[in-house]
């Protein structure tokens, strides 16, 4: 049995998204739809986008967000806060450098520890009753460049599981995610 495969761009990469029959094009688009949807709600790729909300915000206001991206927010501060090499505050780092657009460079160190005082994951405030997040400090950003994809693809694995999909594969530009059982009759 072959797969159903469709190509999209969205996250700053190429998306590859396959189902097996009896799912079809319309899980595929499905999938896509999710993906840009999330896209819309926790990019800081552009100016308008509710983890950009919070951004702005920085050292002004706590600002109210949905369920879901309230708590991958509070999910990446709470590992950031474990310090283990993830840091959802990293946000004026990655700026800095301009990876993955036009003009990136390295920065000089004076830059880079400017930046450094304005990571720190403790100094990020979330409020669970009313689901808000805030920066503490002026010029604070958060960042789920880390975590989005991953997320993303379990959202798009429960969105096909409700669907009926038995077997897909979700690739988000080399995050890969596999639904369900090989289609080889060693199902390796």
């Amino acid at each position: 049995m072959s797969l159903i495969n469709k190509n999209y761009y969205a996250l700053g990469t190429v998306i590859n998204l396959s189902v097996a029959a009896p799912a079809d094009e319309k899980d595929l688009d499905a999938g896509y739809e999710l993906i840009q949807r999330f896209e819309d709600k926790l990019t800081v790729n552009r100016d308008k986008s509710e983890v950009m909300s919070i951004n702005h915000n920085a050292g002004i206001k706590a600002v109210a967000v949905p369920e879901d991206t309230y708590g991958l927010i509070k999910r990446a501060v709470l590992v950031s806060r474990k310090h283990l090499g993830f840091n959802v505050a990293i946000g004026p780092l990655v700026k800095l450098w301009k990876i993955g657009f036009k003009g990136a460079n390295r920065p000089s160190d004076s830059d880079i520890k400017e930046r450094l005082k304005i990571i720190d994951p403790e100094r990020i405030q979330l409020d669970d009753e009313k689901q808000t997040v805030f920066l503490l400090d002026k010029g604070m950003e958060i960042d789920l460049g880390g975590i989005a994809k991953g997320y993303i693809a379990d959202q798009i694995k429960q969105l096909w599981l409700e669907r009926g999909v038995k077997t897909g594969i979700i690739d988000l530009g080399g995050n890969v995610l596999l639904v369900g059982p090989s289609q080889h009759a060693d199902e390796l």
